[in-house]
């Protein structure tokens, strides 16, 4: 545990490796390659079980390996996934010919969601789905709690609101 302003709270490593369990892919690699960036050692993914504890590659492929998933959200800007973009990432993600592929692993906790994301990009790629990812994921992410940037995501917002209401005046 950490303090941040006064409150207690999960240091970097722990913080990015819950929001991988909690809301896995692409959410969990943008999360912990960002505490790699802010210094977190390779040990906490090697911790969480993605890593093999001292393999012999470049920390630049491993953030290169669990990155992959985030390239929707890496621009505040329209982006269309093709079917094209959506095979790639398959393709990439069960490829055991890759430097890290020997000491790489998805720990037991975490396959559904990977499953469930592999099978989400396989749809909006066939739907050519367009949108602004980084908004929609700042919607979400915990750690940002972004503005409502579709109507989805108005529309949530009010639900969540009344709610509120609902809860304080109780």
């Amino acid at each position: 545990m950490v303090q941040v302003n006064g409150l207690e709270a999960h240091d970097i490593a722990r913080t990015a490796v819950d929001i991988a369990r909690e809301h896995g892919s692409p959410y969990g690699e943008v999360a912990c390659d960002s505490a790699m960036r802010l210094g977190v050692s390779r040990a906490a993914l090697e911790r969480a079980g993605f890593l093999r504890a001292g393999a012999p590659v470049p920390t630049s492929v491993v953030v290169d390996r669990f990155g992959q998933f985030y390239g929707t959200v890496l621009q505040d800007a329209a982006m269309t996934i093709t079917p094209a973009y959506a095979s790639a990432i398959v393709r990439r993600f069960f490829d055991a010919r890759g430097p890290l592929a020997p000491y790489s692993d998805v720990p037991r906790a975490y396959v559904i969601m990977q499953r469930i994301n592999l099978g989400l990009y396989a749809v909006l790629g066939s739907l050519n789905a367009t949108a602004n990812w980084r908004r929609i994921a700042e919607e979400i992410w915990p750690f940002r709690n972004g503005p409502p940037s579709t109507p989805i995501g108005e529309a949530e917002a009010a639900w969540l609101s009344k709610k509120t209401e609902k809860v304080l005046k109780n």
